[in-house]
């Protein structure tokens, strides 16, 4: 095997291209290609054959172009992003080339390029598309970013799913702008498995709208703290049920109730039993009132009895002097008697 330059393959001398090889140079349309067509069988091939086996223009676009473009093959040798972003097949054709010097690769078989160190692509817009399963595989680290204003990020699929998977025990990390962009969801379903923990830090408000039912089960401890004042408004019938224990303390409590009715086992409310104890209390001192006026009514009695036995001896007394009196009256009668 001989290597063959395009210098030689383009050498008006040279005889080693085969009958099914073109090599042509036009310098008055500033083109060189190398056409291999896609009709092997040398009994049917033709001048002005036309399909695709392979071609390498550079330069402006070329007469075979042409050809295709007039015999309905142009759809075999552009890109057909490229015919849409023209508008329609004779643009196609004419800007093929950029306008410029352009270069056109295209074969109706396999390209193969290899690189044992780096490859640099640089251009101005950039499209890709693989008409069948396109994979791309990276040993190293992998970036996909754009840098200038105005140039979002799409990843969609039109059809199928999209996964986004890490390898075991590797994180996947969505920041929007460093925590100043905004997350957007719209789903049908949202499901979430969670087989550690949970944070959510909310820096502010937070509004849920729910047109369904709501479901929540919590097979742990449930704690809820709030600093602020709360609001709870139910338009419906409200069910709770506590089989164990229920402990609420409250400073101040106004309940409006039109019509209340419980059923109740054994209930030990604490604001009762102190008011008990307090109507005990005042009860006990409302005893010990009575207590202190009876043992007062009976120290009046005391008195009025020692009295009374005061008033009784000075009866005796003065029934004494009575009686000593008449005792001397009748003696003093006895002497008027025997006076007389």
């Amino acid at each position: 095997m001989y290597a063959e330059t395009i210098t030689e393959l383009l050498a008006p001398e040279n005889d080693n291209a085969s009958p099914n090889e073109a090599v042509e140079t036009s310098r008055a349309a500033k083109n060189t290609y190398i056409y291999v067509p896609g009709e092997t069988d040398e009994e049917t091939a033709s001048a002005d054959d036309v399909r695709l086996g392979a071609v390498f223009r550079l330069g402006e676009y070329s007469d075979l172009e042409e050809s295709a473009h007039a015999a309905g093959q142009q759809a075999a040798y552009y890109p057909a992003q490229h015919v849409e972003d023209a508008g329609s097949t004779d643009r196609a054709l004419h800007t093929a080339d950029g306008g410029s010097q352009g270069i056109l690769l295209a074969c109706d078989g396999r390209v193969l390029i290899k690189s044992n160190e780096k490859m640099y692509v640089e251009t101005e817009a950039f499209h890709q598309r693989a008409n069948g399963p396109l994979s791309i595989e990276s040993e190293g680290p992998m970036t996909l970013e754009t840098t200038g204003a105005g140039a979002p990020v799409t990843i969609a699929s039109a059809q199928d799913t999209v996964t986004v998977q890490s390898g075991p025990s590797k994180d996947i990390i969505l920041d929007a702008g460093d925590g100043t962009g905004d997350l957007i969801e719209n789903v049908a379903t949202a499901t979430r498995t969670i087989n550690g923990n949970d944070f959510t830090v909310t820096k502010g408000a937070t509004r849920t709208w729910r047109e369904g039912s709501s479901t929540n089960f919590f097979w742990g401890a449930n704690t809820n703290v709030s600093a602020g004042s709360g609001f709870f408004l139910s338009m419906g019938a409200d069910i709770f049920i506590k089989p164990l224990m229920a402990l609420s303390m409250t400073t101040l409590n106004v309940g409006i109730t039109g019509a209340s009715f419980s059923m109740t086992g054994k209930s030990v409310d604490l604001k009762d039993t102190v008011l008990e104890i307090r109507g005990i209390e005042t009860k006990s001192k409302l005893a010990e009132n009575r207590l202190n006026a009876i043992e007062n009514n009976i120290t009046d009695l005391q008195t009025a009895s020692v009295d009374i036995q005061a008033r009784a001896t000075g009866l005796e007394t003065l029934t004494t002097d009575i009686a000593a009196l008449s005792t001397g009256n009748t003696s003093m009668l006895a002497r008027v008697v025997n006076l007389l």
